[in-house]
């Protein structure tokens, strides 16, 4: 298996987490500077709600017109049974549909219920922009 963080969609144009939490707590009056990004999310959603907080997220990390790097697709060609990703984008999928390669994406345990040891598994461990309540 492997472990890939979310600074691996900068090199498509996406931004990075400080840069993508930086953004988020500058729309927010009165944020503290060293607020923990955790704690930014938060102070966001209850300033203007889940909504408008997936809104963001997803504007920012918009995929349509980025495509997979050649990092993503070096990582799926390795040979691994399962990759853990932190990333909320589809650039891995978008990678392992444009060389044919089934995978069962996971994102919360209903999923994990019903793997097929014999397909790659992705596991998005933060959540999903396309299930925003797993987020």
């Amino acid at each position: 298996m492997i472990f890939v963080g979310a600074g691996l969609s900068q090199g498509a144009g996406l931004p990075g987490w400080d840069e993508l939490i930086r953004g988020i707590s500058d729309e927010l009056p009165g944020c503290p500077e060293d607020a923990d990004y955790r704690d930014v999310a938060q102070y966001y959603v209850n300033e203007y709600g889940d909504r408008r907080l997936v809104e963001v997220l997803r504007t920012r990390l918009d995929t349509l017109a980025v495509r997979p790097t050649a990092v993503h697709r070096t990582i799926i060609r390795l040979p691994v049974d399962c990759i853990f990703t932190t990333n909320y984008d589809d650039l891995l999928e978008q990678a392992l549909r444009a060389i044919g390669q089934t995978f069962a994406l996971v994102v919360d345990t209903v999923d994990a219920s019903f793997l097929n040891t014999d397909q790659l598994r992705l596991v998005k461990v933060h959540g999903d922009l396309q299930r925003p309540s797993r987020l």
